[in-house]
């Protein structure tokens, strides 16, 4: 399982928002004003960090040092490395101007250090963490410098391979540091999308047990949006004020549009992923009434007839017997007449258990919290009678009880349902009625049976209205509470419940 680490208070890792780095890097071209625009641009396009570069250009490169092919196309080629990096140094105190201003922007400062001189001046600076380039990758003395400063290490990984990755992550742990993110890079500015090999990020999180990321350096958004469903913790992204201004990044990055496009996308993406826990969303729990189906009598069935495969088909809407219970009818005596069309339930068959209904004591509560439990998200969204279903709990406001009625329904020897009648304690004169079937026994016509029994027991009580609340998603709940006679007396505009009365005959 990942590590997880933090960053100034903020969680990377698996299950934690991804973490996004608008790269400036040099593309300031050496001005505190276009660098200070940066910042500025980054938090509007909603980055959480920006990002730049501190180093003595004397320090980094030789005089005679070439230019990358790439600096080659996007800067004057008649110039060296060295004169091309001597105008893009921040100064101490454009680092200060900036990390002010990203504090007061509310959005994270980093920078790469190139030199062990660096990393001391961005360490006295109070830097949350370091950002390294791949070139640092190959560079164990100075990875363990670093890594002694006891602070998270972002680390990319361009033009590495696997091996290379394994004897850095082991220099940094030797140092007693683990605080460590990868970042799938391809060295090239911009890079080509067939050169982004995301599935890197995979192969380095199972062998280091590290959170990943990318380190983007195409000119699309679909390497960013792809890393993202394969476990990207970061991703960085080159931004720039100005895509066709002269310098060395500038048209491997984003501007601040898209830059903020790209956020929308890697947000969006990550709303798309879920969990990863197979099971029905909200939407789906309500569609399945409608879009599931039952068991269906196919022609008309009478009674005392023994049920064959024959006999049914599957049919919408869901609110009778799954299908899956197709092979447990066979062979059973029918004991009323079916019509054709009708929904098959598991009463209308010989041998399935009558329901006893009884009042519930403290000694029940054990068997309640388990059944409301093991219930349903669709039973947990519509009905929500307790603020806890623990047993004590239950055994508290069933114990205490006075005018108040809670029953249980009971198949065989397992408790099927409850229902009640509350707000007498309470001063009303007019309970509100509620009822629960367990998923294993719903569509049986329960909640029904319960229903007329509560509403029996008002009339001998001589109690001569009842109130109810219905979730108005909960359309068959609805339309049994219309069907019983029940009016709508409040309708919700929005998602709170609908509220309903029954005016009885006393």
């Amino acid at each position: 399982m990942q590590r997880l680490l933090e960053i100034d208070e903020r969680r990377i890792g698996k299950d934690c928002p991804i973490f996004i780095i608008a790269e400036a890097g040099v593309n300031h071209n050496g001005d505190i004003n276009i660098a200070r625009q940066l910042v500025h641009q980054a938090k509007k396009a909603g980055a959480d960090c920006v990002k730049f570069q501190t180093f003595k250009s004397e320090r980094v490169a030789t005089e005679g040092a070439p230019k990358a092919n790439y600096q080659l196309k996007t800067t004057d080629p008649q110039e060296s490395q060295l004169a091309m990096l001597s105008k893009m140094e921040l100064s101490r105190s454009d680092h200060l101007d900036l990390i002010s201003l990203c504090h007061k922007e509310r959005i994270l400062f980093l920078s790469t250090p190139y030199n062990v001189e660096d990393v001391d001046f961005l360490n006295e600076l109070g830097v949350p963490a370091f950002k390294l380039a791949s070139m640092h990758l190959t560079e164990p003395s100075f990875l363990q410098y670093v890594a002694d400063k006891g602070k998270p290490l972002i680390i990319s990984t361009g033009m590495a391979t696997l091996d290379e990755v394994e004897e850095a992550v082991d220099v940094i742990r030797q140092t007693g540091n683990d605080q460590i993110v990868l970042l799938q890079c391809t060295t090239n500015y911009p890079s080509r999308l067939e050169d982004a090999n995301l599935l890197a990020m995979r192969t380095m999180a199972d062998k280091f047990d590290v959170p990943v990321g990318y380190s983007d350096h195409t000119q699309s958004e679909i390497a960013c949006i792809t890393s993202v469903a394969l476990g990207a913790c970061i991703i960085e992204k080159h931004f720039t004020l100005d895509k066709m201004s002269f310098g060395p990044d500038h048209c491997s990055s984003a501007d601040p549009v898209e830059f903020e496009g790209l956020v929308q996308n890697i947000r969006q993406a990550e709303t798309a992923l879920g969990s990863s826990e197979k099971k029905p969303c909200d939407i789906e729990i309500q569609n399945a009434i409608g879009m599931k189906r039952s068991i269906v009598a196919r022609h008309k069935i009478l009674k005392g007839e023994t049920i064959c495969k024959d006999m049914l088909t599957f049919k919408r809407p869901g609110t009778g017997m799954k299908p899956s219970l197709v092979f447990d009818l066979i062979g059973k005596t029918v004991l009323y007449d079916i019509g054709a069309g009708k929904t098959l339930n598991s009463w209308m068959f010989e041998g399935d258990p009558d329901v006893e209904i009884f009042e519930l004591t403290q000694k029940d509560c054990a068997e309640l919290s388990e059944m409301f439990t093991q219930g349903s998200a669709e039973y947990g969204k519509f009905f929500t009678p307790f603020d806890s279903y623990d047993q004590c709990h239950l055994a508290g406001i069933i114990g205490e009880a006075k005018r108040d009625r809670y029953w249980g329904m009971r198949c065989g020897k397992r408790l099927a349902g409850f229902f009640m009648l509350r707000g007498f304690d309470e001063g009303y004169e007019r309970p509100s009625f509620g009822a629960y079937v367990s998923e294993t026994f719903a569509n049986n016509g329960l909640g029904k049976q319960a229903l007329q029994y509560a509403l029996n027991w008002c009339r001998l009580n001589k109690i001569s209205s009842v109130m109810l609340k219905v979730h108005p998603d909960n359309k068959l709940a609805i339309g049994i509470y219309e069907q019983a006679g029940f009016e709508p007396v409040e309708v919700s505009s929005g998602t709170d419940n609908n509220i309903f009365e029954k005016r009885l005959t006393v």
